[in-house]
């Protein structure tokens, strides 16, 4: 029976491509295309739309389109879900419902509602059987993608089944709307202190996973300058709080609106909305850390910092030029030291160095490149409403204050505590960090001129200062453990004030520090 549709489906987008065989490639044939193909080619039309980097301007332009002007579905067919999610009839639910929607997308469609207790807002409906036809569709593009790995210099850069599992990943999570509801309602609590910032109310109650009712958000889009101005708006003042707000969801919060075109930000009653919260981007703190050493490397053009970013940043399944990579990376650096701050465009640089690192055989996180995607566009937001802003500047200094500012003593001397005794565990690996030295000179990123043969007592030598340098660290992890101890403990039994375990650790310090100046006192006067 599934054999039966996916022959079914392989036929009706055979069709569709017959269809339009004839004649020249336009971008409006493109979109055409995608939209008769149904709602996963038009995503895939979407994510194309800001890959300047893949199709010439003119085809991004047109498939923009897709994100707003896609065929409408009759309303009867959207009530039918509407009435199996809720159980109820629109006249049952809303005071007013209008049957035109506001907004047509290819997931679902957007209408105006007012509800029995008199508030107005916009009921999003899933489109029906989307679930089952995107499912069908991503497994016949993975039979597609399948030759592919007989052809390795394109599947040791780009994974396709891994770029459609994380596309099919990405919208099971936009076909589940309480996951959208969630998102509104974690964005909205991520910025609760700042006034200017808004995020449309849910209704839980009247939201499932294929309805999703909210508050009415009017005012104007971010793009529509005339009206804006009209009603005395400053554009430069918006631009400035959008990016600023942008950069908090990412650097501060790990969280942040993944699609920020400008039908998704709206200005209303004083008010910056994010709206249309079903793809959002998260970055855990580790990965957070470095995008900021990374934007903070390009603003300071630090060449070698940006290097290492991307190849923490980076996995790879082989044997990577690491000679050609470098060489690669600074001639792309070059290209932008020249340039002032406000010359650099950083959405288009990070996408740069991602398809550089991917023509390195180099494969990139999946949140990585919706970051760059969500840069790039909100870069093109921003620069429309003040063609003069500094994004990446902006990026940086945000950085820098957010660094220096907020410091508790208290919090930064345990911290201080607890690296130093880190950094001792770390000093324990020291052969195991020659032989990862030893790795990489074997794979090129380093070299080693030995110019003079090195005799058995400076060998020797070698042997005994790295043997005196850990346990001198150890002494030391063991002097700070016991230090944590006498900080944090509270309930362990203790002797003048001091917990028995930390008596313990100086004790079993006291004996190794003698231990240790015995063994230095006996090696001088074997000498």
């Amino acid at each position: 029976m599934a054999k039966k549709k996916s022959k079914h489906r392989f036929n009706q987008i055979l069709r569709v491509l017959i269809r339009y065989r004839r004649g020249d490639f336009t971008p409006q044939k493109l979109r055409y295309i995608l939209e008769d193909l149904g709602p996963t080619y038009v995503k895939i039309g979407q994510l194309l739309s800001a890959r300047s980097d893949i199709l010439p301007h003119e085809y991004c332009l047109e498939l923009e389109k897709l994100r707003t002007n896609v065929k409408e579905t009759p309303f009867e067919e959207m009530h039918t879900v509407l009435q199996e999610e809720l159980g109820k009839t629109v006249s049952e639910l809303f005071l007013e419902f209008d049957e035109k929607p506001i907004g047509t997308a290819s997931i679902a469609q957007v209408y105006r509602a007012k509800l029995l207790t008199g508030e107005e807002v916009v009921v999003k409906i899933q489109r029906p059987g989307i679930y089952e036809i995107m499912e069908k569709d991503i497994k016949l593009l993975k039979r597609a993608v399948f030759g592919v790995k007989f052809f390795p210099k394109i599947s040791t850069v780009l994974d396709f089944n891994q770029i459609l599992d994380e596309m099919w990943s990405m919208t099971q999570n936009e076909l589940d709307f309480t996951i959208e509801a969630n998102n509104a309602e974690r964005l909205k609590l991520n910025n609760e202190s700042l006034k200017f910032i808004g995020v449309p109310e849910i209704y839980r109650s009247l939201t499932t996973s294929r309805v999703l009712t909210m508050e009415y958000i009017g005012g104007h889009n971010i793009d529509d300058l005339a009206n804006l101005s009209e009603e005395g708006y400053d554009a430069q003042e918006i631009a400035n709080k959008i990016i600023d707000n942008y950069i908090k969801q990412i650097v501060i919060d790990g969280f942040f609106h993944a699609d920020p075109h400008p039908g998704n930000i709206k200005i209303y009653n004083g008010k910056i909305y994010w709206l249309d919260l079903g793809m959002m981007g998260v970055i855990n703190s580790r990965d957070r850390e470095l995008y900021k050493k990374a934007i903070k490397a390009i603003a300071d053009k630090d060449v070698n910092v940006l290097k290492t970013c991307l190849l923490i940043l980076g996995k790879w399944n082989h044997e990577i030029d690491h000679t050609r990579l470098y060489v690669e990376l600074e001639m792309l650096m070059q290209k932008y030291l020249t340039l002032t701050l406000l010359e650099l465009n950083l959405g288009k640089m990070l996408q740069e160095f991602i398809n550089l690192a991917g023509n390195n055989g180099i494969q990139m996180p999946a949140d990585m490149t919706m970051f760059c995607r969500g840069v790039m566009t909100i870069e093109s937001v921003v620069t429309e409403l003040d063609p003069k802003i500094n994004v990446i500047a902006i990026f940086a200094n945000y950085i820098a204050d957010n660094e220096l500012g907020n410091i508790n003593v208290k919090t930064k001397t345990l911290d201080i505590l607890k690296t130093m005794s880190l950094s001792t565990t770390k000093a324990l690996e020291i052969p195991i960090l020659f032989k990862d030295m030893l790795d990489l000179t074997l794979r090129g990123q380093t070299k080693i001129v030995v110019e003079n043969k090195i005799s058995a007592d400076a060998v020797r030598d070698i042997r005994t200062t790295v043997i005196d340098l850990i346990i001198g660290l150890f002494i030391i992890a063991i002097l700070m453990a016991g230090t944590m101890v006498l900080l944090s403990s509270k309930d362990l039994y203790e002797i003048w004030n001091v917990p028995l375990l930390t008596w313990g650790f100086y004790a079993f310090d006291f004996i190794l520090l003698v231990c240790f100046l015995i063994r230095i006192i006996l090696r001088k006067k074997r000498k």
